[in-house]
C-alpha cells in the first residue's frame, strides 16, 4: 500500500476513533492492540492498516464504516451510502434521458434514417424512398418504449460495473482465506 493509501487510511481511522471520543491508548485496548504507538503509526501513515484490524474497527462501530473505506479502497463509508450515491447516479443519468426525448430521435437519424415531424404524423424514412409514416400518438409510444429500453440497458450496464469494481475491490489475499477455510472445513 502506497503513503497515500496509508493517509487516507490513516485519516478515517483517527476520524473513527475520534468520532468514538477515544484517545489512542482506549482505542488500541478496545482492538487488543498492546500499544497505542501501532494505532498511531496507522494514524500518520507510517504503518499499513491491516484488512483484520480495519474489520475490527468495521465491527467496533457496528458496520457504520466499512473496512474498505478504512482502508482507502472506496469512498463510500458503508453500503448505505453507497446505495444512495448509486441511486442518485441512476436518477441524474435517466433524468437526462428523460430530459432529451431528442435521444430517440438522434438514435434513429444515427442509424441513417430521417425524421420528419408533419403535424399530426411523423414520417420516418430512407432516402431510398422506404418510408413509415405514423401517427404523433404512436410515435410517442414508440419513444417512450424505445426510452424503456435504453434505460433498462443503462440499468444493466451500471450494475455489472458496479460488480465488477466490487470484485476489483476485494483485498488482496481473501481468495486465499476463503481457500484456507474450504481446506480446514473438509479435513
Amino acid at each position: 500500500m502506497g503513503k497515500k493509501s496509508n493517509n487516507i487510511s490513516g485519516d478515517r481511522v483517527r476520524e473513527v476513533r475520534n468520532g468514538l471520543g477515544m484517545t489512542q491508548r482506549e482505542f488500541a485496548d478496545v482492538l487488543d492492540i498492546e500499544s497505542e504507538k501501532y494505532i498511531s503509526m496507522i494514524e500518520t501513515g507510517a504503518r499499513d492498516l491491516s484488512s483484520r484490524k480495519a474489520i475490527a474497527i468495521s465491527n467496533l462501530v457496528g458496520g457504520n464504516v466499512t473496512a474498505a473505506w478504512l482502508m482507502g479502497e472506496t469512498d463510500f463509508r458503508n453500503a448505505s451510502e453507497k446505495a444512495i450515491a448509486k441511486s442518485e447516479h441512476l436518477t441524474n443519468v435517466f433524468g437526462k434521458v428523460l430530459q432529451r426525448e431528442v435521444l430517440v430521435d438522434d438514435l434513429i437519424r444515427a442509424h441513417g434514417y430521417d425524421l420528419i415531424y408533419k403535424g399530426s404524423s411523423v414520417v420516418i424514412g430512407k432516402a431510398d424512398g422506404k418510408n413509415l409514416e405514423i401517427s404523433l400518438d404512436e410515435f410517442r409510444i414508440l419513444r417512450n418504449r424505445i426510452n424503456d429500453f435504453v434505460h433498462g440497458l443503462l440499468l444493466v450496464e451500471f450494475e455489472k460495473a458496479e460488480t465488477k469494481r466490487a470484485f476489483e475491490n476485494v483485498p488482496v489475499g481473501f481468495a486465499d482465506m476463503t481457500k484456507d477455510k474450504k481446506t480446514a472445513s473438509e479435513e
